[in-house]
């Protein structure tokens, strides 16, 4: 075709597609088509294209079908590009800047590449570059780690990045091909937390010369790899194995010309779903597909003890070596390498722990036991020394910049000791890897083991997370008798009522049930709970007795002995009818004790005690015969199971064979039941079920007793990640409500979790192993907070025993009372007085703590503050919380790898400004009052957590971009400067002294804080869009104190949901108009409780209307002075339980829409003398409102 005439006259072109129509030029007036986007041609006999080319401004797409094809220069300015293929390799220009390019096709490397102009293309998808010479590597390698929207890539020359095999930073990638030879395999910048090429589904390799080890542990854990092609010397090496649990969705396989292999091992359960395998010209290979795999019944002996005692501290040091090393070690002297050699050892290692474990044990070797305990050795001398670098590196950065050169060789010293205790430690891993295969323990085959898996656990959390204190199955008769005793009054002296039985029968959980029974929370006027256990002090209890008891200060109890403290509870217990929980009495002593401080009147006052003792019973109150707890029968038994083991409480048909063993095994022991009910949830159809009953039969114990067997299987079946978690209870004393917050931020600070992840953070993290736990049944929910989420947890006392016996052997935590050689202690716990004593009275310093925990349940311990910190210079966690500390020293900035610190309770009024070097800080907790913070804390941009007792405003300018929870913060510059916006992580805010001036930054912050959870705000002038915002929707808890701004509705975007999973609000002085309760809180979808307080509302109606509240549960309305009418209609609030209303003066009568509401359990009057009158049983003109509520209370 002529060439003119294919444009002639088109000015308005923007799609030319010639592809198969030969012209022998391309005319210049191609130019002249500025408009054009698409561009398709064919020019075989065409060398040369026209420089007006550059002038189409808007071209997107280029395709060229020609040889040897020359392109202007001015084709490259052409900044709209996104698509270009052609046939052959053409170099683009040095230079170019297409920053939209999506397509590079048959591209030639050079100099484009050295100088940036690759590296600029961030969003491309595909690219095929060709004739990569070594001296565009580096340039190359950097260009690649940045474009990380790749899906297809494919790369042909002379010295090809091999670390892109490796690379997390392609999330996309599916399809790469690389032809010629790779340069070395960069291990040491490997990290092997991240997931390398987790999407790859076909590689194909020619050429490369990769080394047949990488196969093996690299290109065998890709886990979406489905199609793999080693042509022509790809892999050198004789041996290729193809390891256990590689390849795992590997489909199709093709090895043709790899002139080096002689042998070919495929492992079992190596590429499980392989449909097609074609192999050519592989003349010296030898037993194709030949399975080499070891293993015999002489490898089962001490498998238990070997994968409990140090699987879990070499999972943690492996984690630590990824933080720490493969971040600061690799420049200089060949650490990496030294880094990547106890690396890769502790993780075989690893794998033969874990794989050892799975299988049933029937005797126990001392050998072997000793051989794990070198392993364990090994992993903490590991520690220690990666501790010790980052000890040294990072104190030689606080110097000034300036003085970065002076600095250098003590940088250099630290990185050579690093090598040089690698290089020792090494020799000995490889020792001890040898002596596996003397002791006769290696290859045993492998059945499946439950590991944590993210996804199936966020499942987990959302079909269970029950608590196990609600499953009462069997006590309906014991609840009835005990609460009959506790309430009858025709015995008015102070009776005592004893709960008898073993541990692990329920007695807790069936005196809890009663407690909190509503029958008995109005029955008498005065309750409290005390917790006794085996270690406590007189003082510890009569001070939680005080405390639950009396509105009392700290300062004053601690001024008292304990004579004057039986006397103030006696006096103030006088005229009262109280109850009181004495749970797990011990010693007839104990109740001895405390007794006195009960006064004996006759006002049907009672004493409910837990014990396991009948001698404590039977003297405790020799008129009152003791309550024997059962063990629950076959019926009950199996009740219990499903209700814990089955998310419907449904066995299903084809286990339900297993009945008779399950009942048999725990002989009607509920904590037994519940404890393998969790077990066996985690897992899958009748053969595992059978595996782990026959586990619990011949599991090794010093007694026969089932009930430690099955607590036993029960931990060694948790995988590493959540043994360390559970082992971490060791610390904790008996009885211990521990905070489910504090809990997991103590875990993330000791590295049990990992690091934050693509889509899901170390905290989403802690809060599934927590939930997996209480699934489990290895621990219970203490307490909820408002919308569901769990606030703290307990451990059963034989559960916390296992754990300390388990901590012991592993060397992970110890009391302080325990006895034993402290030089490798790496946690310490102190629990009393008495501990906190023998603390500070130690001659010597514990030089590889981590972890020093002061878990009192009081404040009055006084001790100096040096001491609390001589010597421990590799502490992780620091929590002080109750100690009587009057000062924070100076030298707490030199525990530079500290991540947790908790001075809740001390007496420290000021931070000292050496607290700005603690650089990897994680939470700073301060429940307390007037502390000093000095702006040095601000520049740590590690803080994720910051909680404190009085409202403190952060430094502005502070950029805190990980910060997640900032807890009792005061308004200020910080939250206008953009400082509150930059934390766009943030779950958790308790922002305070809100003035107007800060009305606008704040309403822009909120806008992107889309990932609030839980908010509370108190001021002058709060920002009202809050209430109807769309931006939010994970806000499950809001709070708002103080009056509003006007509520701007015209900005309100109707169509999109606003707070669509708010459970929880609160509202108190915001003068919010009648009408927008109708018309906007009514349709919150998931509310479930409403708290309107002190002038929430204005306006003499309130309306709740048809349809609204939907999910509504718990209403209460307080101190509403302008409310005379309240109208619910028909449909409103169908699920609401519980109803209050307090002083609300001006209201008249209780709405007609009272008597809809079947759900409604409980209604509560405070202080409405008028409502009251009219709601008298029988009586009272609105008494038919609220006959049918089970529970009406009205005190006077």
């Amino acid at each position: 075709m002529p060439s003119k005439s294919m444009i002639h006259g088109f000015k308005f072109l923007r799609v030319l597609d010639l592809q198969f129509v030969s012209i022998r030029s391309l005319p210049s007036e191609i130019g002249d088509l500025i408009l054009l986007r698409y561009l398709a041609l064919s020019l075989p006999d065409v060398k040369v294209m026209p420089s007006s080319i550059g002038n189409l401004c808007h071209l997107q797409t280029f395709i060229l079908v020609g040889d040897e094809f020359k392109i202007p220069d001015s084709f490259w300015k052409i900044q709209t590009l996104r698509h270009f293929m052609v046939d052959s390799p053409i170099e683009p220009k040095a230079g170019c800047c297409l920053k939209d390019m999506h397509t590079l096709l048959q591209v030639q490397s050079g100099e484009w590449v050295r100088d940036g102009s690759l590296e600029k293309m961030r969003i491309l998808r595909r690219l095929e570059l060709y004739k990569i010479s070594s001296s565009d590597s580096k340039g190359l390698d950097n260009a690649l780690g940045r474009l990380n929207r790749l899906v297809w890539l494919e790369m042909e020359g002379e010295a090809l990045p091999a670390n892109i095999l490796c690379s997390s930073n392609h999330p996309h990638l599916r399809y790469l091909q690389l032809r010629g030879p790779l340069e070395r395999l960069h291990m040491d910048n490997i990290h092997y937390d991240a997931p390398f090429l987790r999407n790859l589904a076909i590689l194909n390799l020619d050429g490369t010369r990769l080394e047949s080890d990488d196969v093996s542990s690299k290109l065998a854990t890709l886990p979406n790899l489905e199609r793999l092609y080693l042509v022509d010397e790809a892999v050198v090496g004789s041996v290729l194995v193809f390891p256990k649990g590689g390849f795992p969705r590997l489909r199709y396989l093709s090895l043709g010309t790899l002139q080096d292999l002689e042998e070919w091992r495929v492992e079992e359960g190596a590429m499980p779903c392989l449909r097609e395998v074609r192999l050519w010209w592989n003349q010296k290979e030898k037993g194709r597909g030949k399975k080499k795999i070891d293993g015999g019944s002489d490898s089962r002996y001490g498998v238990r003890k070997i994968e409990r005692m140090a699987g879990a501290v070499v999972n943690l040091v492996l984690g630590k070596m990824s933080e720490y090393v493969f971040r600061e070690v690799t420049p200089i002297l060949n650490v990496g390498d030294e880094v990547e050699v106890s690396r890769i050892t502790l993780r075989l290692l690893l794998s033969f722990l874990e794989d050892v474990d799975r299988k049933p044990n029937y005797q126990y070797s001392k050998l072997v036991e000793e051989w794990v305990s070198l392993i364990r050795g090994l992993a903490y001398d590991i520690e220690d020394v990666v501790d010790e670098y980052t000890l040294r590196v990072g104190r030689s950065r606080w110097k000034c910049s300036l003085k970065c050169i002076a600095n250098l060789p003590t940088r250099i010293f630290a990185r050579h000791h690093l090598a040089k205790s690698l290089q020792r430690i090494n020799r000995n891993l490889q020792e001890t890897s040898k002596h596996a295969s003397e002791l006769g323990i290696q290859g045993i085959p492998s059945t499946s083991l439950p590991s944590i898996k993210d996804t199936n656990l966020t499942l987990r959390f959302k079909e269970y997370s029950y608590d196990v204190a609600e499953d009462v199955v069997g006590f309906d008769h014991d609840i009835q008798v005990i609460t009959n005793q506790l309430r009858d009054l025709h015995v008015t002296r102070r009776a005592v009522i004893s709960i008898v039985g073993m541990g692990g029968l329920g007695k807790t959980t069936l005196a809890n049930k009663v407690y909190n029974s509503q029958a008995v929370k109005h029955h008498f006027q005065c309750r409290a709970w005390i917790v006794v256990s085996q270690s406590y002090t007189a003082r510890e209890l009569l001070t939680n007795i005080m405390k639950q008891t009396m509105n009392i200060e700290n300062n004053q109890i601690r001024e008292m002995d304990e004579a004057e403290m039986k006397n103030k509870i006696k006096e103030h217990l006088k005229g009262t009818r109280y109850l009181v929980v004495m749970d797990d009495i011990w010693k007839v002593s104990d109740w001895e004790t405390i007794k006195t401080a009960f006064p004996e009147e006759f006002t049907a006052s009672r004493v409910l005690l837990t014990t396991r003792k009948m001698d404590v019973a039977e003297t405790a109150d020799p008129d009152s015969p003791p309550h024997h707890l059962k063990l629950l029968e076959s019926e009950e038994s199996w009740n219990l199971f499903c209700k814990n083991a089955f998310s419907n409480a449904c066995c299903p048909p084809h286990l339900q064979h297993f009945q008779d063993k399950i009942i048999n095994k725990c002989g009607g022991l509920p904590l037994a039941i519940v404890v393998l009910a969790g077990l066996l949830r985690s897992k899958h159809g009748a053969y595992e079920w059978s595996q782990t009953l026959e586990r619990i039969s011949h599991a090794p114990n010093k007694t026969d007793d089932q009930t430690h067997k099955i607590l036993a299987l029960s931990y060694n079946d948790l995988p590493h990640n959540l043994k360390s978690c559970f082992l971490y209870f060791a610390a904790f004393p008996e009885d211990y409500d521990i905070g489910a917050d504090r809990l997991m931020r103590l875990w993330i600070a000791e590295g049990f979790v990992g690091s934050d992840q693509e889509g899901q953070t170390m905290e989403d993290r802690a809060e599934m192993y927590l939930i997996e736990l209480i699934n489990r049944c290895m621990i219970q929910v203490g307490r909820r907070n408002e919308i569901g989420s769990v606030v703290s947890v307990r451990i059963h006392d034989l559960l916390l025993d296992l754990a300390r016996y388990e901590a012991r052997e592993l060397n992970f935590c110890r009391s302080i009372r325990d006895k034993g050689d402290s030089t490798d202690l790496r946690r310490l716990s102190i629990t009393d007085d008495e501990g906190v004593h023998q603390y500070t009275s130690l001659g010597f310093a514990i030089p590889k703590l981590r972890s020093l925990l002061f878990l009192l349940k009081h404040d009055n311990v006084d001790m100096p503050s040096k001491s609390m910190i001589h010597g421990f210079k590799f502490l992780r966690v620091l929590d002080l919380q109750f100690v009587s500390i009057r000062s924070l020293p100076s030298e707490i900035g030199d525990l530079i790898l500290l991540r947790y610190l908790n001075l809740s309770f001390s007496e420290v009024k000021e931070l000292p400004s050496s607290i700005g070097n603690l650089c990897h800080l994680q939470t700073f907790i301060f429940l307390g009052n007037n502390l000093r913070i000095p702006s040095s804390f601000w520049k740590i941009q590690t803080l994720r957590h910051f909680r404190v007792g009085s409202a403190i405003e952060p430094k502005a300018g502070c950029c805190l971009k990980d910060m997640h929870t900032m807890w009792e913060v005061q308004s200020g510059e910080w939250v206008g400067d953009g400082s509150l916006e930059r934390m766009r992580n943030l779950r958790r805010l308790g922002l305070y002294q809100i003035s107007s001036s800060d009305s606008k930054g704040l309403d822009n912050a909120l806008g992107r804080l889309n990932r609030l959870v839980w908010l509370e705000m108190m001021g002058h002038a709060l920002p009202a869009n809050i209430l109807c915002s769309s931006n939010h929707p994970h806000l499950r808890y809001l709070q708002l104190w103080g009056p509003l701004e006007r509520l701007h509705t015209d900005n309100i975007h109707h169509d999109a949901p606003f707070l669509p999973n708010l459970a929880s609000l609160n509202l108190a002085m915001t003068r919010l108009e009648s009408d927008d309760v109708s018309s906007k809180l009514a349709t919150l979808p998931n509310l479930e409780r409403l708290f309107l307080l002190d002038e929430a509302v204005v306006g003499s109606v309130l309306v709740f209307p048809k349809g609204g509240f939907s999910r509504l549960q718990y209403l209460s309305l307080w101190t509403l002075q302008d409310l005379k009418e309240w109208r619910v209609e028909e449909g409103a609030m169908p699920c609401l339980r519980e109803l209050r209303l307090f002083d609300c003066s001006n209201m008249r009568m209780l709405p007609e829409g009272l008597r809809g509401l079947t759900q409604l359990k409980l209604f509560e009057l405070h202080g409405m003398p008028i409502i009251k009158r009219r709601i008298e049983k029988d009586t009272g003109e609105d008494y038919y409102k609220i006959q049918h509520v089970p529970s009406i209370n009205m005190p006077d």
